[in-house]
């Protein structure tokens, strides 16, 4: 199988990841699982995670472990994480807001080209508490984000998996 298809199945398959859970611990349990990245865990707390807001304030403040590549609003960082995520680093797209946030995982993939924008967008999975019809992976980043939030979702990309 391509990288994207057995990062997809994967993830999918996976008895590690809650796809019901909130989008912060979707997001730190396929970190894990995919890199073994553990940043967003609360410390001494292995299976709990940093909430929405805290994992965008997290990368912010660490760019020696994350960088900005900019927002999803703009084609060419889009095509960035894009090419990031189909060399197999790690790629999330964090959304802040008041009272929570929203955070996504870029995926391996082609772009698609998203009428919400009208972009090619990247792919990505992400799940909503309380919205299981809404969950996905596989899908455009535009799934993950309303469309008047997309200039304010920011995109990041791991340095390295050290």
């Amino acid at each position: 199988a391509t990288l994207p298809d057995r990062c997809r199945s994967e993830v999918v398959r996976s008895p590690h990841l809650e796809t019901s859970s909130p989008c912060n611990i979707f997001l730190g349990q396929a970190l894990k699982l995919l890199f073994g990245i553990e940043d967003f865990n609360l410390p001494g707390l292995p299976v709990q995670f940093l909430d929405a807001n805290d994992i965008a304030e997290y990368v912010s403040s660490h760019p020696e472990q994350w960088t900005f590549l900019g927002s999803a609003s703009n084609q060419i960082v889009l095509e960035r994480a894009a090419t990031y995520a189909n060399l197999n680093r790690p790629v999330i797209a964090v959304y802040s807001a008041d009272p929570h946030g929203h955070v996504a995982v870029v995926l391996p993939g082609t772009l698609q080209y998203s009428g919400q924008g009208k972009l090619h967008v990247a792919n990505s999975a992400s799940v909503f508490l309380n919205r299981p019809s809404k969950s996905y992976v596989g899908l455009t980043l535009s799934n993950a984000f309303q469309a008047a939030h997309m200039p304010k979702v920011k995109l990041y990309a791991r340095n390295s998996l050290g």
